[in-house]
């Protein structure tokens, strides 16, 4: 009887860990919507990372994501991103536009995504570092970003 009521409420509290992980992942900035910060782990010696997100506008007014920078990484760049002889390459560095009542996705393998050049070291599983988001009219806000391995779900 009473390992069951502990196992209970060791459930009811995992739920409630998880729930609160979950929803700890979005951010607001003004009517900017920032869901789930995230990056991929990197190998000992590999300098460059990206980091990954949505960026979902349900104001009336377009923005613009102008910079992002992070302690974890000597420089950040927003990048498109494009194929190149079969392999994703690295293109332009831009301001990213998020048009009203829109929503823009960066991740593995899409057109955008911000590259953090030169790590202060390598990302582990369950890592979490700090990137600041400035925009062109709603401001600044800085996220967390989780690393997690590529099978993770996003």
């Amino acid at each position: 009887m009473y390992l069951r009521s502990f196992f209970s409420l060791a459930s009811l509290a995992l739920m409630s860990a998880i729930s609160t992980c979950a929803y700890a992942h979005k951010y607001t900035l003004g009517e900017l919507h920032i869901g789930h910060p995230h990056t991929q782990i990197t190998a000992e010696g590999q300098t460059t990372g990206a980091a990954f997100l949505s960026i979902e506008n349900k104001g009336t007014i377009a923005d613009t994501l102008i910079s992002a920078s992070s302690p974890a990484a000597e420089t950040t760049d927003i990048r498109t991103m494009r194929m190149e002889d079969g392999t994703l390459k690295a293109g332009d560095v831009i301001q990213l536009a998020i048009p009203e009542g829109t929503r823009v996705t960066l991740q593995p393998n899409d057109a955008y995504r911000i590259v953090l050049n030169n790590l202060k070291k390598p990302f582990t599983v369950g890592e979490k570092f700090p990137l600041t988001l400035t925009f062109e009219k709603a401001g600044t806000v800085t996220v967390s970003v989780l690393a997690q391995d590529k099978s993770a779900k996003k």
